[in-house]
């Protein structure tokens, strides 16, 4: 039943990839573009970036405003930028046919900077196709929302949010010193590691093919983990099973993690 369910997430994958990519290949050009993003987040509850081939570094300021600039081929009037009273888009969109990611050469090495007022802690949503997603400083959000396709997701600095979402179909996620309430990642192919900087809260977690490591210098937690190929080991143990079921701490909080293929680590 399982590995008849792995290929089920694997067609899904395989599926979310092209229908992705297709809009990869060919987009309009869209109006109101501009090479550079300056804005005024007074009253924003909702940020979101999306983009194609480029990298997001994200990084906090003292500013008041958000200011996005971009390096490498072909960013002339690259940001498409959408705004209502609460929510703020920015959009990046490849012009005209372009073959398959791996034959984009330079474009893959198009550097995009988010300068991010600090008083801004509502929801961040981050949206890629062939991108890796940094968080460069400490952050606090309400609620951050991942999407990805080949890239990954990673952080350097204190990062706290009420919920964490991250669905990749292809990518690795690496988040370190996390404060969070609860956290959620579905992932077809990529490992998943989440480092808590103090007690950890609810996890659940499910992937295809990729190791998965949490580590926390509290436990407080009641969990629930499998794997069909892998290994769990639980403070340095190796525990020989597929299942298996413990509690840590109080137990106040649930975790759940099953993969198909990868090991499952606590520490």
């Amino acid at each position: 039943m399982k590995k008849l369910l792995g290929f089920v997430m694997m067609g899904v994958g395989v599926i979310l990839l092209l229908v992705t990519a297709s809009t990869f290949f060919y987009t309009k050009n869209a109006n109101s573009k501009v090479s550079e993003v300056t804005e005024n987040i007074d009253g924003i509850n909702e940020l979101s970036l999306e983009s194609k081939a480029v990298n997001w570094t994200i990084v906090p300021t003292d500013d008041k405003e958000l200011r996005v600039s971009i390096t490498g081929e072909e960013v002339k009037d690259i940001f498409n930028v959408k705004r209502n009273s609460r929510k703020l888009e920015i959009l990046t969109e490849q012009k005209g046919f372009r073959w398959f990611p791996s034959f984009f050469g330079d474009l893959k090495d198009r550097e995009a900077v988010v300068y991010l007022p600090k008083n801004y802690t509502k929801d961040l949503n981050l949206s890629t196709v062939s991108g890796v997603l940094t968080l460069d400083g400490d952050f606090t959000f309400e609620d951050i929302d991942v999407e990805m396709v080949s890239g990954g997701f990673t952080n350097s600095g204190l990062l706290h949010a009420e919920t964490v979402n991250v669905d990749s179909v292809s990518g690795k996620v690496e988040l370190a010193d996390i404060t969070s309430d609860e956290v959620q990642a579905d992932s077809v192919s990529g490992n998943i590691e989440f480092g808590y900087s103090d007690e950890q809260g609810d996890i659940q977690v499910d992937t295809v093919s990729g190791d998965v490591r949490v580590s926390a210098p509290k436990w407080n937690a009641h969990y629930n983990v499998d794997t069909l190929s892998g290994t769990i080991t639980e403070q340095g143990s190796s525990v020989k099973a597929r299942e298996y079921s413990n509690s840590i701490g109080d137990g106040d909080y649930q975790i759940s993690i099953s993969t198909l293929s990868g090991d499952i680590t606590f520490e």
